[in-house]
This record gives structure tokens, C-alpha cells and sequence, in this order.
């Protein structure tokens, strides 16, 4: 039950898009499972924060500091009192659940229990002794077991709660932190669960299932090697010795305190190897158990002293784990810590807890514009709808995306996700930076059926159209004219940054396919509609970096490995789903049910039916029987399955990444290096605008891993502004715009771009392309 909550406070914080703090809720769900278990009693922390929490908070809080060099805070004359008052409410709230379970143990209906708690276990062993010693039912609890039994209950409490807390939320620090080892501990779940399928049903129907995660035992001891919570120490004896490891020496224990130093021993290089800080749950697997080193992982300790809450911890966060882990991705946001400041919890009381350190062994714990850790690890997009499978396959609707026109229906929202004509940046919208930037350098990167007679015998399969590839209609050129209009509205009319007249500050770049060289004329008519002609850059073809055409035979392995073409079943598992949907549309469309270009995705389809709607066309029929038509369910269907496939290929798989960085990270180094001139001065250029492809945005998209990947739709538009700050000796910033408005990234390096340190920017950049994209030539290569 405290698990299900558990799951349900975190769906609402998702739900809402919340930043929380992941330890206040991980302790709510300790303190009540310990609760349960060891006391039978629902203490009610996640429901209703609990009486509790707040008392044993109290205490710690204002608990002796023997490190304090502060007079006022050592020598509290308040302390004594505050201190009393919290323990005597927890020894009143702990002692009345005993009483009512003594209470109730002598009751016959509590001896037909099968499930004992702590408590019963011990008032059972309690009674036994008493008959023994007094030859009669004990029918009054004695006092002395009565405060021994308090203490002890207090002492689970208060030792098993932050320990399990800070376990559980370094296991998803971790795990977000490697998307591989998370991959692999959610096959694993899949496995022992079934793909779609709730871990929780399956737990309430066989609870023996936790025992068959392997993988997620492995990663909860990795953390514990890494991060243990807690160290012990032992009073020595007379009798008792030491051996020194290296001179074999005995040395003398009686008079002293022998601390066994967990975590140090964790981080030993001479225990673990090189790779000591690196976080591998491998170690832990059954087949490489005997390789650890004896003795060596003990964060319960170890011998007839050990920790005796060890099992429930390492259950609790295994079924913690198995409820959570394929629902929620987990992001750190350690940089939005001030947001949090006013949040009510116990942790805004101190305000050491409001800011964290830069760095802990190499391990990047909050990332600042002036002290940043670059991070170049894929991190997940946000989970939505989009990359819900069984969302997209079981849903209604298109879920508020636009399919059907330039114009949004009467009511919409600008900024509502459209793909005939994406929003981008416009002056109604435009979320103009403060008066103490001074805007530097922008650059742009933006993305804009057939006749056959009867008679013709060669007639191709497929839905018919009026188009010829390549041709933009219309309607797209009207878009693009506008499109250039709202951009020159924004960086000319609003905030005066664009010269009045085309000048060799403005340059265009397209690619080698005509119709961004349609776009691009059109566009530029929109923003100054000049009366000479205007130069467009371009790089040669096989070569462009734009498009992409260089070749990079790795990146395109890498991507036919998981998605389009591939058998791998985390990407076929929708097609194989779809097989009813293909089956109608191939029937309507005459494509034959082995074509494999029309089958290894939706692609095709995708574009054949939104095009149509885009124009107000009506959705095809059959060419034999016009009664046969494909109709809006199905569209729409197509549409979802079309968004699921985008975010797979470009984000959500952890291989998009290096794809991407693989096939586009030429293009990133060109926009490093054009900003780096600009900044230096060595370039007059102060708006560079570049019209592309899908496939170019979205590779830029994996690359800067926008927290949610869709489509790509016409109009696309990614946006680099480069500001100089007019308080911090000119030091610049930089702010990306996605859809007109800041774009959010799942990176902790990147977050929210808005004002983001330009150096953070370009080492991150750097760190995945390299020097003059160096890192590309070699992933290439290999």
C-alpha cells in the first residue's frame, strides 16, 4: 500500500511538472513501511505528512552538535526543553501503539494472525518468558520491557528511515546518471514482469518475484559501495586485537573505539581497483560475486553486530524500484534548489541544505553558470504520452497536436504543437530578456499529392496525390513569408537588433535539395523584401553539413541498430502492435503487405495523410472503390504511432545520442566556431539563418536532448541568442529557443538554456564534437 502511494505522489509531481525534493518523499515512504512492519500501524506520512515525521524531525533538528563552533547554538538553554518535548510526544505515540498491541494479542482473533509484526514477535517472546518466570498469562506489560521494548522501536525508526531514504534516492541519482545500467535494470523488469505489464499486481499475486531481480540488487549494493549512509564503531576489549594487513603486527584494541569506515573502504583503490568511482552494479551479479573482495562491502556491517534491518531495506528499495523505475524518469535539479526555498519541508529550516557542493569524487552534484561540471551523458526526455507506448496505441485523439491547417482552431493557443506550420518566434509571444543583456549574435535553423492518368499501366501503389518531390506548394511558401515576417518583427521591429536594410551582418545558408533554396527566397521576401538579388551559402554537395550528406558510416549504424530497419524489440514491439492498422491502410492504398520501406515505420504514411490534411484535403480512398477511404481514427492513430517513432529514434533510445552527435556534431562545431568569431570580432556577421531538413532540427533537438521530442513539423525553428551581460564585465550568456520559447533540456549541464553560461555551452559542445569536430571524424572512422 505505502509503495502504491508512493508511486501515486509521484505521478502527481510529474503530472504537474513539479521540481520536489525526492528525500522528503523517499523518507514519508521508509518511515511508514518501517511502521507497518515493525509496529503494524499506518504512521501516515505519505498521506498526510504524519505527526510523526514532524516530531522525529524536531528532534534531529534541534539535536546536540558536538562540531558546532557556534556558542549560541552549543549552549541552547531552549535545547534541553525542545528536545524533551519531541522525544516524550514520540515515546507517548510509540508507547500507545504497544499497549493497544499487547492489548490486542491477548485477544483470541490476534492469535488466528498468520502475519507477525516486530512488535508482535517480541510481546510474544515477552509473554513466554513471563509464563516461565511467573507461571501464569502476563495481563499487565512490565514496565522495565515496557521502555526497553520504546527505546528499541525508536532506534529502527530513527536508524533504518534516512538511511533507506538517501539510499533510495542515490539509487536514482545514479541511475538517471546511466542511462545504460537503467536500461538494463528495465529489461530486467520486463522480464520478471512482463512488458506492459504492473509490477504491482504481479507482487500482490506472487511476492517471491523480488527475489528474482538480480540486476536491481546489484545496483541498490553498487550505490551502497559508492554512497554508504551509515559507518559503525566498536568499544575494544583487552582480549581483543587488530592485525595489521601489512606487517601482520597485533595491535591492541582495549581503551579505544574501533571505527570500520564504510565509506572510505568503498572508495579504496586498493580494495576495488582503478575503476573504484565508477558506478558498475555488474560487480554485484551472482556470477561475478566471488570476485568481490571478502569483507570488503559492508554498509550494515558485518558478524553478530550487523544490522538487523538489513533484508527489510534491501526489499523495500528493490519493490521501491521495481514500482517506479519504468514509470518515471528521474532528472536531478540541483541547480533549481532556490526555487524550492520556501517549500515547507524540514530541509529549507537549514540553509546548508539550499545549495550543494560543486563536486563529490569526481561526481557532478549541482551544475552553476561560474562553476559548471560538464555532463555529456544521454539523459531520458520527460515521459508524456509521446513515448508512452501503450498510450499511443490504446489512446483517442492527438492529444491537442494540430494536423489539419496553417491556422490553429479558433481558441488555441499559439504555441500548441502544429505541423503544418510550427510556432516559432514571434513579437506576440516573444519572452524578451532583461534590460541588463544586450542581445550579440542569433543564429537560426529552421525546417520547411501526384497525378497519374488510369490508362498509365506503370502506375506506382500509393495514395494519389498532385505533388512532384521536389516542390513546395502554396500554402508552405505563404507560411515561410510569414515565418520571415514574425522573425523580423521580433529581432528588427522589438528590439532593434537586425540592420534596416540586407547587409553582410545577414547571411543565409541552405542545402543542396531545392526546396530550402524556395524557402529560403520566399522568407527573406518576408523579412525585407528586397529588390536585388540575394546570395545564398552553401557547401558542396556530399559534404554539407546542413542536410547532413558527409559520410559517417558509425552514426548510420548505430541508428539502424535500434530504430528504422532494425529487429531490435524495443523498436518493433509498435509495428508488430500496429500489424491491424497496417493491414487496413495497405488495403485502401494498394501497397503491397511486404513492401519493407512502407513498413519498417510510419513514415510514409505519416506523410501521405497529414500533407493532405495540412492542405484541407480530404483523407484518400481506394482508387478501385471510393466507399473505401482512410478515416480520422486512423489518421490519428498514425499521427500518435508517428511521434512515438520520432522520440524513439532521437531521444528516448541512449544510443540517439551519439547518433546524433555522430551525423550533425559537424554542423555544432560550425555554430561553435561562428560564435566564438562573433564574440572575439572576427566576424561582422550578427544573424546567421540556416533552412534545413527535418532530420537536421531533429538531430540538433537529440543533440541539445530537449526535455520532450516530437516531430519535427514545417516551420520548425531552433534559435541561438548570444547575449553580453551589462553587470558582469561583459561576460555572455546564451538562450535557446525552441518553438518560440526557451528550450528545456534533460541534461543537467543544459537545463532550462535561458541565460546559460556561453563557456558551459561551448565545452559542452567541444566535449561531444571536439575540436574542429575532431570527435566526429574519429566516431566516424571507427
Amino acid at each position: 500500500m505505502a509503495s502504491r502511494t508512493f508511486v501515486r505522489l509521484l505521478d502527481e509531481h510529474a503530472s504537474a511538472d513539479r521540481v520536489f525534493r525526492m528525500e522528503e518523499e523517499a523518507t514519508k515512504i521508509t518511515i511508514d513501511v518501517i511502521g507497518k512492519v515493525i509496529c503494524g500501524y499506518d504512521f501516515k506520512c505519505l498521506t498526510s505528512g504524519g505527526q510523526f515525521m514532524e516530531w522525529m524531525r524536531g528532534a534531529l533538528f534541534w539535536a546536540f552538535d558536538h562540531q558546532s563552533l557556534n556558542p549560541f547554538h552549543r549552549y541552547s538553554l531552549l535545547r534541553p526543553l525542545v528536545t524533551r518535548y519531541y522525544r516524550m510526544k514520540m515515546i507517548t505515540y510509540v508507547g500507545k501503539i504497544l499497549d493497544e498491541r499487547f492489548a490486542a494479542g491477548k485477544s483470541e482473533a490476534s492469535k488466528a494472525l498468520k502475519k507477525k509484526t516486530g512488535i508482535d514477535l517480541a510481546l510474544e517472546l515477552y509473554a513466554k518468558d513471563y509464563n516461565r518466570q511467573m507461571g501464569a498469562s502476563a495481563t499487565t506489560m512490565n514496565a522495565e520491557f515496557r521502555k526497553a521494548a520504546i527505546d528499541n522501536l525508536l532506534v529502527l525508526l530513527f536508524a533504518g528511515h534516512d538511511t533507506t531514504s538517501s539510499t533510495l534516492c542515490y539509487c536514482y541519482k545514479l541511475l538517471s546518471e546511466h542511462p545504460h545500467t537503467l536500461t538494463a535494470a528495465r529489461q530486467e523488469l520486463d522480464e520478471v514482469f512482463g512488458v506492459d505489464v504492473s509490477a504491482a499486481q504481479q507482487l500482490r499475486e506472487n511476492p517471491f518475484l523480488i527475489n528474482k531481480l538480480d540486476y536491481s540488487l546489484a545496483v541498490i549494493k553498487e550505490v551502497l559501495r559508492l554512497w554508504s549512509p551509515a559507518s559503525t564503531a566498536k568499544l575494544g576489549r583487552n582480549d581483543f586485537f587488530i592485525r595489521d594487513p601489512i606487517s601482520g603486527e597485533l595491535l591492541p584494541t582495549d581503551g579505544i573505539n574501533i571505527w570500520t569506515p564504510s565509506f572510505a573502504m568503498g572508495r579504496s583503490k586498493k580494495i576495488w581497483g582503478e575503476d573504484v568511482d565508477e558506478f558498475k552494479p555488474e560487480r554485484f551479479l551472482p556470477e561475478n560475486v566471488a570476485k568481490v573482495p571478502a569483507d570488503a562491502w559492508r554498509p550494515f556491517e558485518k558478524g553478530p553486530r550487523n544490522c538487523i534491518g538489513q533484508e527489510l531495506t534491501m526489499i523495500e528499495i528493490k519493490t521501491v524500484l521495481a514500482l517506479t523505475l519504468r514509470e518515471f524518469d528521474v532528472q536531478g535539479a540541483f541547480d533549481e534548489l532556490a526555487s524550492l526555498s520556501n517549500d515547507g519541508t524540514h530541509w529549507t529550516k537549514d540553509k546548508s541544505f539550499q545549495k550543494g557542493p560543486q563536486e563529490v569524487f569526481g561526481d557532478p552534484i549541482k551544475t552553476t553558470a561560474q562553476n559548471a561540471s560538464i555532463e555529456l551523458g544521454w539523459h531520458a526526455p520527460r515521459k508524456s504520452w509521446i513515448n508512452d507506448l501503450g498510450q499511443v496505441l490504446n489512446g483517442t485523439g492527438t492529444n491537442g497536436f494540430a494536423f489539419n491547417g496553417s491556422q490553429l482552431p479558433a481558441g488555441t493557443p499559439y504555441g500548441t504543437y502544429n505541423w503544418c506550420n510550427m510556432p516559432h518566434v514571434r513579437a506576440q509571444e516573444y519572452p524578451k530578456a532583461s534590460d541588463e543583456y544586450e542581445l550579440q549574435y542569433v543564429e537560426v535553423s529552421t525546417y520547411w499529392s501526384v497525378y497519374t492518368n488510369e490508362i498509365n499501366p506503370f502506375a506506382q501503389t500509393g495514395f494519389n496525390g498532385s505533388c512532384q518531390f521536389p516542390q513546395i506548394t502554396r500554402q508552405g511558401l505563404d507560411d515561410s513569408w510569414q515565418h520571415g515576417k514574425d522573425l523580423y518583427g521580433v529581432y528588427h521591429d522589438l528590439l532593434g537588433f537586425l540592420p534596416n536594410d540586407l547587409s553582410d551582418k545577414v547571411t543565409y545558408r541552405v542545402t543542396n535539395n531545392q526546396i530550402t533554396s524556395q524557402v529560403a527566397g520566399i522568407l527573406i521576401n518576408g523579412m525585407y523584401a528586397p529588390e536585388d538579388d540575394v546570395s545564398l551559402r552553401i557547401q558542396p554537395t556530399g559534404v554539407d553539413s546542413l542536410e547532413p550528406q558527409y559520410s559517417c558510416p558509425a552514426a548510420s549504424t548505430r541508428y539502424s541498430s535500434y530504430g528504422v530497419g532494425s529487429k531490435a524489440s524495443n523498436w518493433t514491439a509498435h509495428l508488430t502492435a500496429a500489424k491491424p492498422l497496417f493491414n487496413s491502410l495497405d488495403s485502401i492504398s494498394g501497397i503491397a503487405s511486404d513492401s519493407t520501406d512502407w513498413h519498417k515505420s510510419f513514415d510514409h504514411y505519416y506523410d501521405n495523410l497529414s500533407a493532405r490534411q495540412c492542405h484541407a484535403k480530404p483523407l484518400p480512398c481506394n482508387i478501385n472503390d471510393t466507399s473505401s477511404c482512410v478515416t480520422q481514427e486512423q489518421a490519428n492513430t498514425v499521427y500518435r504511432l508517428g511521434q512515438y517513432e520520432y522520440s524513439f529514434i532521437y531521444r528516448d533510445s541512449p544510443q540517439s545520442l551519439q547518433a546524433a552527435v555522430g551525423s550533425y556534431g559537424v554542423w555544432l562545431a560550425e555554430l561553435a566556431q561562428n560564435i566564438r568569431d562573433t564574440v572575439a570580432g572576427k566576424s561582422e556577421v550578427i544573424y546567421r539563418h540556416n533552412v534545413a531538413h527535418d532530420g537536421s532540427v531533429s538531430r540538433l533537438l537529440s543533440i541539445l536532448q530537449v526535455e520532450q521530442m516530437v516531430w519535427v513539423g514545417m516551420g520548425a525553428e531552433v534559435v541561438f541568442e548570444v547575449y553580453t551581460s551589462k553587470k558582469d564585465g561583459g561576460k555572455k550568456y546564451l538562450r535557446v529557443l525552441w518553438g518560440g520559447q526557451v528550450l528545456k533540456s534533460s541534461s543537467p549541464t543544459l537545463g532550462k538554456i535561458d541565460m546559460l553560461d556561453l563557456d558551459v555551452f561551448l565545452a559542452y559542445v567541444d566535449g561531444l564534437v571536439g575540436e574542429r569536430a575532431q570527435k566526429v571524424v574519429e566516431f566516424c572512422a571507427s
